[in-house]
């Protein structure tokens, strides 16, 4: 959302502009889905959330890859994270502008990723935010959720360098 309000504000100085699982507008089941989470960590704490958001970020084939290694990441983002700036993450994210105006306003060349499996960005929204950037090309990696380039980082650095040194 930064690096698409930078670049309608200054477009000058973006050459590129590549977004991954990025949408057009909140939409209900994201509302929920992080509303959800704030509340698990407000009641909970991080590892409560950690583990409430684990099957919303990540998709299904990436879990039962790395099953074992569960454990391991809820501690790590324990670790990580404290609850006041996880609330303040959850909090702006619920308040999140509209990308729309900035959209429009985009002049350099686009590449928006995204995952058909991904529960935070609908296929829709990801197509309707592509449309409302001139130009801009919309890509899409099977086989994960919300964290692309955690999921499928080959496919997804394959997709960013190509465009990139386009």
């Amino acid at each position: 959302r930064v690096a698409l309000a930078f670049a309608a504000t200054h477009p000058g100085r973006v050459t590129r502009l590549v977004m991954t699982s990025m949408g057009d507008h909140e939409d209900a089941a994201r509302r929920t889905i992080v509303r959800s989470w704030l509340e698990v960590l407000e009641r909970g704490g991080i590892e409560a959330m950690a583990w409430a958001s684990l099957v919303d970020i990540l998709g299904r084939e990436f879990l039962a890859a790395h099953e074992a290694h569960v454990d391991a990441m809820i501690r790590a983002t324990a670790q990580r994270n404290t609850v006041a700036g996880m609330r303040a993450l959850l909090v702006s994210m619920m308040a999140y502008p509209s990308p729309e105006l900035d959209a429009a306003r985009v002049t350099a060349p686009t590449l928006l990723i995204g995952s058909p499996e991904d529960r935070l960005v609908s296929v829709a929204s990801a197509r309707r935010l592509a449309d409302l950037i001139p130009g801009a090309k919309l890509s899409w990696v099977e086989g994960c959720g919300h964290t692309v380039p955690v999921e499928r980082p080959e496919a997804w650095r394959s997709l960013v360098e190509g465009f990139v040194h386009r």
